[in-house]
């Protein structure tokens, strides 16, 4: 933990996966009441994205690998946010309301998506000593562990300030409308501002090398690292033990629309 490549590298994962994964939580109101999205096709929706997926992995395994890790999780990032925002946009304000539509153009965005998320995790490899690729694979599924229900709690609470309630969606008024618009911006934002974090990404293996020989220690970013972690340890089983009990699901910390 006190190491330069391995403080600055966690503080990569943790504060990029926190905001990359910032969502709206109509989303799935929003497939079902607006778009209409039949299960089935959903599924089939789902094993498409999982081919796309696939062979988006295949051909940066095969084309890829040198190229710069920073500029391709920007890049991917910004494509993945243009993309969605197209059949999103459409659908709240009933320009086009069709479930392949929602369902369709998001495969699009399997592929920026899957390349930045793989790209992200090469410096893997390479900070890892022999003997050590374990601890290192297991540091950072628990980053990503604690980091997506830590933004999962984030966007609950900002957007339980928003009409945008199953309810809401059914009256599908502009108002309601709006507030939705107001929620996916605010996603979108968090969504972009995610690659400013990739300031901490190594650019590639050279660079990591470089910080490992000559980026020296400090025992103060040691400890940071690892408050930082049990702070958002912490957050997430208080605001999930607090939507347990009807006293405390109401508030806005839990997700609720507030006592």
């Amino acid at each position: 933990m006190q190491y330069c490549v391995i403080y600055q590298v966690l503080a990569f994962r943790f504060f990029n996966h926190i905001f990359s994964n910032f969502s709206v939580t109509a989303e799935s109101k929003i497939k079902s009441i607006w778009s209409n999205v039949e299960p089935l096709n959903d599924g089939i929706a789902s094993m498409i994205s999982s081919i796309v997926s696939f062979v988006a992995l295949y051909s940066v395994r095969k084309w890829g690998l040198h190229w710069s890790w920073r500029w391709v999780v920007i890049v991917c990032q910004v494509l993945v946010v243009a993309i969605d925002c197209f059949p999103t946009f459409f659908t709240i304000w009933d320009v086009y309301r069709s479930q392949w539509f929602w369902l369709g153009v998001p495969l699009l965005a399997e592929v920026p998506s899957s390349i930045g998320e793989l790209i992200a995790k090469l410096f893997v490899i390479e900070i890892a000593d022999p003997g050590s690729e374990a601890t290192i694979m297991g540091l950072i599924i628990t980053i990503n562990n604690i980091g997506t229900p830590f933004s999962t709690v984030m966007y609950k609470s900002i957007d339980s300030h928003f009409s945008i309630t199953a309810k809401d969606l059914k009256k599908d008024t502009h108002e309601v409308r709006m507030d939705v618009t107001y929620a996916y911006l605010i996603a979108y934002a968090f969504n972009l501002a995610s690659i400013v974090f990739v300031y901490w990404l190594p650019r590639q293996k050279e660079h990591v090398h470089e910080l490992k020989r000559s980026g020296g220690k400090s025992k103060l970013m040691g400890i940071l690292t690892i408050c930082y972690i049990l702070f958002g340890f912490v957050w997430v089983v208080l605001t999930n033990a607090l939507t347990l009990s009807t006293s405390t699901s109401c508030l806005r910390i839990a997700g609720g629309s507030g006592c």
